[in-house]
């Protein structure tokens, strides 16, 4: 099936369906209006309005057989120039009992490789916000039972996270 989307007067964007029907997709349009990121259940990757593939497989990843969707989070900067795909660190059905931490890879559309970036402590859930130059992700954390006793001793509270080095530091703890 396709859907059609108008985005400004004039101008609607067709989203042709890319996957077998029971599958369910996941995507959003960059800034700029040019590209589409699309998540399905193997991989990332972005296409132009018309539908080209511009890049295929940006990042990959494996769902267990068993287990049910789950959102990849997307995020663009305000220039459309990098990509921030969030999948959940590990895929099993605990992280829809459990918080999820996040990995994040940032993925410049402009040339280079997709760069993962596993913070500590890591962003969980939505509990984020990234800042839209791509530069700091703003996030809540908390521990929680199914964590190791390491991660237990992180202090609850929100961080704020340097997306080009990978060092965190804590904003405010709710202690």
């Amino acid at each position: 099936g396709q859907t059609g989307k108008e985005i400004e007067p004039g101008v609607k964007i067709e989203i042709k369906r890319s996957t077998k029907p029971d599958k369910v997709e996941h995507f959003l349009v960059s800034p700029d209006g040019k590209l589409v990121a699309i998540q399905s259940p193997s991989q990332v990757k972005v296409v132009d309005l018309a539908g080209r593939i511009v890049h295929n497989a940006l990042i990959t990843y494996t769902y267990p057989p068993d287990f049910g969707f789950y959102p990849v989070d997307l995020h663009w900067t305000s220039d459309s120039s990098i990509l921030f795909a969030l999948p959940p660190r590990e895929w099993n059905s605990s992280i829809y009992e459990n918080p999820a931490p996040r990995t994040i890879w940032k993925c410049p559309l402009n040339g280079g490789s997709p760069i993962e970036l596993q913070l500590v402590p890591p962003p969980l859930d939505d509990d984020y916000a990234i800042s839209s130059d791509g530069k700091w992700i703003v996030y809540f954390y908390y521990p929680y039972s199914s964590l190791t006793d390491t991660d237990l001793a992180v202090t609850a509270g929100i961080y704020l996270g340097n997306l080009q080095d990978g060092t965190t530091k804590l904003m405010t703890s709710e202690e």
